[in-house]
């Protein structure tokens, strides 16, 4: 009998609370999924363009100055006017090791084929360019020479930020760019990778690639990238 008086006042007191506090609930679940949804969204958001960063003297760098300096160059990819540049620092923590397994070391994250966009030592973007098939970038580098010929900030196959506008912006000051730079920091641009599509039946090339070689050709007129309103 007491068990049963309970379950009523139990049912009961639900049943008032519900009664008096229902919309409180329900506006909390709903706030709770809007919270859950923004989160989702930002967190799974596509990355407009990615560089990775390969240098012997990265813990000199400012990487969010970097990002700053290059947020306004990063084209919108999917038109949702809000900019993900993703800078990562995919150089090997042991500082120490001769240049070549330097290199090899980092080769992994060099051949990840959403990368299109490299920061480099000079140094370490030639010998990477003269590393064996498997050790090296198979699609290899647009010759940037070859495109801006007149441009006193190219420097071979890519963009010296050293000596160009961008390096106050990046946070190198002359004497660090003396002391750790002197051969030069390359922005770099990888050739189209291509991948094998079922629907067309043959290789394409893969996304990315223009939004990057955009932002390649930005920087180096000093034009920012053009949005949309």
């Amino acid at each position: 009998m007491k068990k049963e008086i309970s379950n009523v006042n139990l049912k009961s007191h639900v049943s008032n609370f519900w009664y008096y506090h229902w919309k409180f609930i329900v506006f909390g679940v709903l706030a709770l999924g809007v919270v859950v949804f923004l989160l989702v969204d930002y967190l799974v958001k596509p990355v407009d363009v990615k560089i990775v960063v390969l240098s012997r003297n990265e813990a000199v760098l400012d990487f969010s100055k970097i990002h700053e300096a290059l947020i306004d160059y990063t084209p919108d990819r999917n038109g949702d006017k809000i900019i993900n540049l993703e800078i990562r620092n995919v150089s090997p923590s042991n500082g120490e090791l001769p240049d070549e397994e330097f290199v090899s070391s980092a080769i992994s994250s060099l051949q990840d084929p959403e990368t299109y966009l490299y920061l480099m030592d000079s140094e370490l973007f030639d010998l990477l360019e003269k590393q064996p098939v498997g050790q090296n970038i198979p699609e290899g580098f647009i010759n940037f020479s070859a495109e801006s010929p007149n441009n006193p900030y190219v420097k071979g196959k890519g963009y010296n930020v050293i000596g160009s506008p961008f390096q106050e912006s990046f946070g190198i000051s002359d004497e660090l760019a003396e002391n750790y730079f002197k051969s030069g920091l390359l922005l770099v641009l990888r050739a189209p990778v291509m991948e094998y599509d079922l629907e067309v039946g043959g290789e394409v090339e893969k996304t990315g690639y223009f939004e990057a070689d955009a932002m390649m050709r930005f920087v180096a007129r000093g034009t920012p990238a053009k949005r949309m309103d």
